[in-house]
């Protein structure tokens, strides 16, 4: 199996020789001959490089020459392709960098694409790999944004672009959700914040941005996971064409590689992603009611028992605490509760008939990166106490 040093020489060397391989007509000029040969004699020495790391037949001098012996030792019934083309265009390079000699253009005009030949022959013979169809892609670490990268490729080639986006957007989610700094990003959302996250790993933000606003949004509820596509938007068929399925191929491939080894980055992280109160009864006979207090049509929709537990959220209005705080307010005496455990509940309790903590969510999320939280106090729960008690001092 090749090395992923050895991969990435392979490209390299292929993306040199492929700016120069179909330079043709009226570029066909001295200066512009000259350019494609020593692009191809650099493609060419790149890919002889890497075949011979790949091959254990890394030679002692390592120039473009060199290389051809040791590989023959791995075939010696035959000399390796084109070795006296190879031969001749080392000669014409040193003649156009050492002393200004140029060729005659004809001559070399189709030197890109003949080197390419040569470097898909060496691959074939000496590493049984195919240089055509490699692509960066053999370089994704996560194997299901790889399948998913592949099976985008199927789905534009049959010229399905629909599914190439969506296919693309659960590569990506697959990757990002296993990325700790990244934690947060949403596909499919254009949002600036995100692309500076990814932008400092080397991902183009306009690219970026683009990508969001061509795939659907991913939605993961616990082991399911799906797409939601904005109609009013921009999830519609006018855009799903076959540019555009090629465009986020590429953008997607070049994300992928550059935020797959993103390091960690501390970063804070709100209350109610990993965070959840806990409510319980001080008393026996707790009420819980439906709307608020002076409100027409309040009723008591439950009862707590002293020591009975309901897990959910409870809420104080913003404005409220500000005011307890400055000291221009008497302490709220209701807390509006949405609880889902141990059963749904929606409605209002007397802020003193209970207690309130913080415990971590019992989520997989939370299970996997804050092992480590525990139960803590509610600190608005414990403002509002402490102003009580300050109000009760003064009386």
């Amino acid at each position: 199996m090749l090395t992923k040093e050895v991969i990435e020489l392979l490209l390299f060397s292929k993306s040199i020789v492929n700016r120069v391989r179909f330079e043709f007509g009226d570029s066909a000029d001295r200066f512009s001959i000259a350019h494609r040969i020593l692009a191809a004699h650099d493609a060419a020495e790149s890919a002889l490089a890497a075949i011979a790391n790949a091959t254990g037949k890394t030679p002692e001098q390592r120039f473009i020459m060199h290389y051809f012996d040791p590989l023959k030792q791995l075939h010696p019934e035959r000399d390796t392709h084109g070795k006296e083309y190879i031969n001749q265009l080392n000669r014409v390079r040193v003649s156009i960098k050492h002393f200004g000699a140029f060729p005659d253009p004809k001559q070399w005009e189709h030197v890109g694409d003949t080197v390419y030949s040569l470097m898909v022959a060496w691959c074939d013979e000496y590493l049984n790999t195919s240089l055509d169809k490699l692509d960066s892609s053999v370089l994704i670490e996560s194997n299901e944004a790889k399948k998913m990268y592949d099976r985008a490729k199927d789905h534009t080639e049959k010229g399905d672009y629909k599914s190439c986006l969506e296919t693309l957007a659960l590569g990506l989610y697959a990757v990002i959700d296993t990325t700790p700094a990244l934690k947060g990003l949403i596909l499919g959302r254009r949002h600036a914040e995100d692309a500076i996250r990814v932008g400092s790993y080397g991902v183009q933000a306009n690219e970026f941005l683009t990508l969001q606003q061509f795939l659907p949004r991913v939605i993961s509820s616990g082991k399911h996971i799906g797409v939601l596509w904005d109609q009013e938007q921009f999830g519609h068929s006018g855009n799903w064409s076959d540019e555009t399925a090629n465009y986020c191929l590429k953008v997607f491939l070049d994300v992928v590689l550059k935020i797959q080894y993103a390091p960690k980055i501390p970063g804070p992280i709100s209350f109610g992603e990993i965070f959840e109160h806990k409510i319980i009864a001080l008393k026996d006979e707790v009420e819980v009611w439906n709307v608020p207090a002076l409100t027409p049509g309040r009723q008591v929709i439950k009862k707590l028992s002293k020591g009975e537990t309901l897990i959910g959220a409870a809420e104080i209005k913003q404005i409220e605490l500000v005011e307890i705080l400055m000291g221009g307010a008497s302490p709220v005496d209701e807390l509006r509760l949405n609880c889902h455990l141990p059963e749904t509940i929606h409605g209002y309790v007397a802020e003193g008939d209970v207690h309130i903590s913080c415990i971590p969510k019992d989520t997989e999320f939370v299970r996997r990166y804050f092992p480590q939280l525990s139960e803590m106090p509610w600190e608005r729960h414990e403002l509002i106490k402490h102003a009580r008690a300050r109000l009760w001092a003064r009386s």
